[in-house]
């Protein structure tokens, strides 16, 4: 599926001032493409996961305000995965968004980050707060012997080359169930979903469909 050419449901007040948002699934090229539309429009790009990660560094000693953002932290691939599905972690996934999802609503005010992209960004939370007010385009790509190269080389958990491949496995099998949830996150949000075909031509259709 192509962008849209047109910003045409989003009005212009308060766009310029919220960052661009890039949401999806893992291995959908969210940190490549926000990269590349930020060396564009000479923007910074904040990574969720890195700014979710300094914020728990920062609360530790609060821990008991966030059970959920804490409840894989410091844990091995391994352990996580071994009395867990996939279904498990989406799970605990979308509890541990929520509950960062004040903090991230500060960020994204601040205006600190022209692009701010992560699976964490959930369309449900965002058109509740922002509605259509914000820019956001949700990715899968549903090549999923290219998802799972990429996870096999560089790794989703952490480092390839740090966790077992039966681990591997099962980050697959949980790409292709969070591709289902962000199919259904779209029939309810309108925000536009967009499977990912060629990566160059994906930098091309977002350069003109966030142009203005």
């Amino acid at each position: 599926m192509n962008f849209p050419t047109k910003l045409s449901r989003y009005p212009a007040a308060g766009v310029t001032t919220l960052p661009i948002l890039i949401g999806g699934a893992p291995c959908a090229g969210k940190s490549t493409l926000a990269k590349a539309l930020a060396t564009e429009r000479g923007c910074e790009v904040g990574h969720v996961d890195d700014l979710s990660d300094a914020f728990k560094t920062a609360k530790e000693n609060e821990r008991h305000k966030y059970p959920w953002m804490f409840s894989t932290y410091k844990t091995t691939a391994e352990e996580f995965w071994e009395n867990r599905t996939p279904r498990d972690l989406i799970a605990v996934e979308v509890a541990q968004a929520k509950e960062y999802w004040p903090e991230l609503k500060r960020v994204m005010q601040t205006g600190t980050f022209g692009i701010l992209e992560g699976v964490s960004i959930l369309p449900e939370l965002v058109w509740k707060e922002f509605g259509a007010a914000i820019r956001m385009v949700v990715l899968i790509d549903t090549d999923l012997l290219r998802v799972r190269q990429t996870i096999f080389t560089r790794g989703i958990w952490d480092d390839a080359n740090t966790y077992s491949d039966w681990v591997k496995e099962k980050e697959l099998e949980w790409v292709e169930l969070h591709n289902a949830w962000f199919r259904e996150q779209a029939k309810k949000y309108p925000y536009p979903l967009f499977e990912v075909g060629d990566r160059g031509q994906l930098l091309e259709q977002a350069k003109t469909y966030f142009a203005g």
